[in-house]
């Protein structure tokens, strides 16, 4: 409520007894090119702060950084890895089949020779001659199977996901060159590297108890207004965040202090890195405290985040 009155130059008073676990208004600094890990230290952090999950959510100014949230942790890896790492990620954070699907066949394209262009729109819409229709069957054991098809996100990247992957690309294209007279691209294991996977770790951080994320709210403002919500991380780009700051005289500010007023309990303002340094020190001077997302994803927290 300070917070909301000092970015409306407002005096209203807050009527609720204060929830006893950990409340506020805060920010967190984060890297845009790691939006997952960040994503995984809310999840986790609200998880500790005994939130539900299902009462929390993650709000955009509009659809550019949404979109980026949903798709950014599929942006790893290279040639054929960056396909098949984003059909392992989609399966197991969102299991959107359509998604999945595409993401694999194109995998399936960057590994298998002498496929059409429109393999991807031919798998999806079952059209295609025989041997595109059974290598369609088998590219659904790469989905439905991880043992034998695309591992389990949640291997280490490089010694565990990326080497069973080898492995099982390996005999599944022996079953190819079998069923169909599609033949295994000589340069394979070429298009199969660690180039821009994580050099230790999973291949997306995946916390303890942190298995799916679908409970988790993700929209744009517009799409909260009127609703009251436990817990609320507001991502913001410099712009968003600069609007902020200005007050509720223009457009755009109004719709931050619709976001930022969406939460009844927990709030944190997600801060882009390279925020202007000035524009930071007028959010905390609205009355926001800066913390850590790796301190905040402990199991310990203090009586402030």
């Amino acid at each position: 409520m300070t917070v909301a009155n000092s970015v409306a130059g407002t005096v209203s008073s807050h009527y609720r007894t204060p929830d006893d676990r950990p409340v506020g208004a805060y920010f967190w600094r984060y890297d845009v090119k790691a939006l997952p890990q960040f994503m995984s230290s809310w999840f986790t952090a609200l998880v500790a702060a005994r939130y539900a999950v299902g009462d929390a959510a993650v709000l955009c100014r509009g659809s550019g950084l949404l979109m980026k949230l949903s798709t950014e942790s599929t942006q790893l890896g290279r040639s054929a890895v960056k396909h098949f790492a984003a059909a392992a990620i989609e399966r197991e954070q969102s299991a959107n089949v359509s998604k999945v699907l595409e993401h694999c066949a194109k995998g399936v394209m960057a590994v298998v020779a002498g496929l059409p262009d429109s393999f991807v729109s031919d798998l999806k819409s079952m059209r295609g001659n025989a041997h595109v229709k059974a290598l369609r069957r088998l590219t659904w054991r790469l989905i439905r199977t991880p043992a034998t098809g695309i591992p389990v996100a949640s291997l280490s990247a490089r010694t565990g996901w990326l080497k069973n992957l080898k492995a099982n690309l390996d005999a599944w294209l022996t079953v190819v060159e079998e069923q169909t007279d599609f033949k295994r691209e000589p340069t394979w294991l070429n298009r199969v590297t660690a180039t821009d996977l994580p050099k230790i770790g999973p291949l997306i951080a995946v916390d303890i108890g942190q298995n799916d994320w679908s409970a988790l709210k993700c929209g744009t403002v517009h799409s909260v207004k009127g609703d009251g919500i436990s817990a609320v991380m507001y991502l913001a780009d410099k712009a968003d965040l600069k609007a902020l700051v200005d007050g509720t005289t223009g457009e755009e500010g109004r719709i931050g202090y619709v976001a930022i007023t969406r939460a009844r309990d927990l709030l944190v303002v997600a801060v882009p890195e390279g925020a202007p340094a000035d524009v930071v020190d007028r959010l905390m001077a609205h009355g926001f405290t800066e913390s850590a997302p790796v301190k905040l994803a402990g199991a310990v927290l203090p009586n402030a985040l």
